[in-house]
Formats: C-alpha cells, sequence, structure tokens
C-alpha cells in the first residue's frame, strides 16, 4: 500500500500529542502549523513589529526580517497568527494606543504618532473600527471605571483594563 510522507509522519504518537495530520511541535513545545513561521521567526517578528509601531511597516520591511519573499512572509504568516500581517500591525497599534490612552494624558493626536498613524483622524477611524469606539470616548470610558474603582494610578498592564 502507497502511503503520502503526511501520512506517515502522522502517527499514533502525534494523536496522543494532541496534533492534526500536517502540524508539528515547535521547539517550545508548542503545535504549530506546517508551512507556518519557525519559532525564532515568530519572537523575531513580534519585537520587530512591538518596537517599530511608531514607523511605516511595510510587508517587504517585515518579510526580510525573517529572510522570506513577501508571498511566502504573508502565507505563513497568516498561519501562524490565523490573521493577515496588516491587521495584526492595527491590533498591535491598537493596544499600543489603549495603554497610552489609559495611563498617560497625551494628547490623542500624539498618541496616534506614537503608534503609526498618519494623523488623528486616520487613528481615530483605525482606533474606531477595532475597539468600537472613538479614542476619547474610551478614554473617558476607562478613566470613569477606575475613579469609580478608587485608582489614581495608570494601569499596570492591558489585563488590568476593562472594555
Amino acid at each position: 500500500m502507497h502511503t503520502t510522507s503526511q501520512q506517515q509522519e502522522f502517527s499514533p504518537h502525534s494523536a496522543f500529542l494532541g496534533l492534526s495530520p500536517g502540524s508539528t511541535r515547535s521547539t517550545a513545545g508548542q503545535a504549530r502549523t506546517r508551512g507556518g513561521l519557525a519559532a525564532w521567526q515568530i519572537q523575531r517578528i513580534e519585537r520587530f513589529i512591538s518596537e517599530s509601531l511608531h514607523t511605516k511597516l511595510s510587508i517587504r520591511v517585515l518579510a526580510s526580517q525573517v529572510y522570506l519573499s513577501e508571498f511566502h512572509f504573508c502565507r505563513a504568516f497568516r498561519l501562524s497568527f490565523g490573521e493577515s500581517p496588516h491587521v495584526h500591525v492595527t491590533r498591535c497599534r491598537v493596544e499600543a494606543a489603549k495603554k497610552l490612552l489609559s495611563s498617560t494624558s497625551m494628547p490623542i493626536g500624539d498618541i496616534a504618532l506614537e503608534c503609526g498613524a498618519a494623523d488623528q483622524a486616520h487613528f481615530t477611524n483605525l482606533f474606531r473600527r477595532c475597539a468600537g469606539q472613538t479614542p476619547g470616548s474610551w478614554r473617558r470610558l476607562v478613566k470613569g471605571e477606575r475613579q469609580e474603582n478608587g485608582k489614581s494610578q495608570g494601569a499596570e498592564s492591558i489585563s488590568d483594563l476593562t472594555l
């Protein structure tokens, strides 16, 4: 009987580990999808994105960080993160903005520039699309909740915030 290489790779041991056909176990012990980014590439791209949110991040720049072509990077990124690079970067920018909105009194226009938006109007549209409300109304809501709870200091992490 002729079996494909994928069938040969999937064994009862793989089923025991909770892997599906086509999955492998990464060096960190987490299941990853075949064809996705390697563990070192995921770490490198996450670090690069978080350090570069204030700049324009093109697919070409992101792909060059992990030594892949633009096409292969987009495909592998989507398999690894479950979303496109553009959506992921936008979500990271909004999360960074939420931290700044809740823990500082910086003007929204300055936060927009700090998080890589072209201007405040662009930032407001991105923020509304991701968070469901404008940055100003989100800030008032979070600051109001913190005052009701007796907190006068900034949020320590994004997990401290309630949407």
